[in-house]
């Protein structure tokens, strides 16, 4: 029998992680790549009110991010979906991306953004400039975007499973 290594399965988790992630991450970057286009949209999402004396989310948070990063979340796990069906993504797979179409990719590409712009209005308030990093939020922001999804699912598919007609009316042997 071969032996099994923990850096085997550490190096698997790290994949599975980053292939859940995807989604998000890409959503996350793609306000930056369509900045030169959608020009209407970029607009502030707070339209330039203050809070305190200071911008709510700033001229950097635009309603053009908001939708490129939905919809960007949207293909990417759509991508996703289409390569666990054809069998390409194997056991990275940590979802049942076939039960679950689109809204996956939806919440995590919106929510990419709306963590995002909340993250903002507490820089704001602190004069972190637009930006600028902000060590440990920054990071752990991106992953209380991202767990909610998770648990979700894991909801979903116990209570699926739980209420099947199958597991709800068994009989005992014998009867």
């Amino acid at each position: 029998m071969e032996e099994f290594h923990w850096t085997t399965i550490h190096a698997r988790a790290v994949l599975q992680i980053l292939y859940f992630f995807l989604p998000a991450y890409l959503a996350n970057m793609s306000p930056v790549l369509v900045r030169p286009w959608l020009r209407a949209l970029a607009v502030p999402i707070d339209g330039g009110m203050s809070f305190r004396g200071k911008r709510l989310l700033g001229d950097h948070k635009t309603w053009r991010g908001l939708l490129a990063g939905t919809v960007v979340g949207m293909i990417a796990y759509e991508l996703q979906r289409f390569a666990s069906e054809a069998g390409f993504a194997g056991d990275l797979v940590l979802i049942d991306c076939a039960a679950h179409p689109l809204l996956p990719g939806l919440l995590m590409g919106l929510g990419a953004g709306v963590g995002d712009s909340v993250k903002s209005f507490f820089k704001r308030r602190l004069d972190i400039e637009p930006g600028a990093s902000w060590p440990i939020f920054d990071q752990l922001d991106f992953f209380c975007r991202r767990f909610p999804i998770r648990w979700a699912d894991q909801c979903a598919a116990a209570l699926a499973d739980a209420f099947e007609p199958a597991n709800c009316f068994t009989r005992k042997h014998g009867e």
